[in-house]
């Protein structure tokens, strides 16, 4: 697989991961409030607006879906990266290690 099609699916991998994130935390930002919905109907709590418990969720689901998405796409690409760094100094190593001496059909070296 060439390189930039693995770089790709990191690429492609970072963008589900913050989709994730993201959605889940809209998620919870809805559970709340609900949950803050039904303590004021019963007496137990203030009226909540929507708008700023949600606008609170977006917030927060965009640093935490950016910061989890750019490490997981990072730590790919830098996989990525030092492994085609190890196969070029393995390369480097071989060129330039001695050859081993050739036996002969007795199987003792010469």
């Amino acid at each position: 697989m060439t390189r930039r099609a693995i770089l790709l699916i990191w690429l492609c991998i970072g963008v589900a991961v913050w989709c994730g994130f993201y959605e889940l935390y809209l998620s919870r930002g809805a559970r709340e409030y609900l949950q803050r919905e039904a303590e004021f109907e019963l007496g137990r709590g203030p009226r909540v607006s929507m708008s700023e418990v949600m606008a609170r969720a977006r917030r927060d689901g965009t640093i935490a879906s950016t910061i989890w998405a750019v490490a997981i796409t990072g730590a790919g690409w830098m996989t990525e990266v030092r492994r085609r760094q190890g196969i070029r100094d393995q390369g480097a190593e071989l060129k330039m290690a001695p050859r081993a001496p050739e036996r002969s059909e007795g199987g003792e070296a010469p």
